[in-house]
This record gives C-alpha cells, sequence and structure tokens, in this order.
C-alpha cells in the first residue's frame, strides 16, 4: 500500500525526477495516520536528498 500511495503522488505531480520521487514520498508522510511511520516516510526522503548520483540507479531499478 505504500508504494501505491508515493507512486500515486508521484503520478499526480507528474515530476517523474530524483526531486520528484523525493517529493512523493515526503507528501505522502503527510497521509501515513501513523506518527512513527509518517517520520520514517520524512527521514526517508531526507536520505533521498542526500543520496550520491551513481546511488540513484539502484533506486530507480528497484523493484
Amino acid at each position: 500500500m505504500r508504494r501505491l500511495g508515493v507512486l500515486r503522488h508521484l503520478t499526480v505531480e507528474g515530476d517523474i525526477t530524483a526531486y520528484g520521487l523525493v517529493n512523493a514520498v515526503t507528501h505522502y508522510s503527510q497521509e501515513v495516520a501513523d506518527y512513527d511511520q509518517a517520520t520514517d516516510f520524512e527521514a526517508l526522503g531526507g536520505k533521498l536528498i542526500e543520496l550520491p548520483a551513481s546511488d540513484w540507479r539502484e533506486v530507480v531499478t528497484a523493484g
């Protein structure tokens, strides 16, 4: 369900760049009812921003 939430934000916002993914993750965190899980999504967004370009390939191909 979480993947679908992030994917929904990614497609609705229409920005399929790395920056768009970060925004989709952090926007989805606002829908998560559990505070700890929402905080985890916010933290994930921060970690994504800090990823070196060489690591983005792994993120893009993750299934």
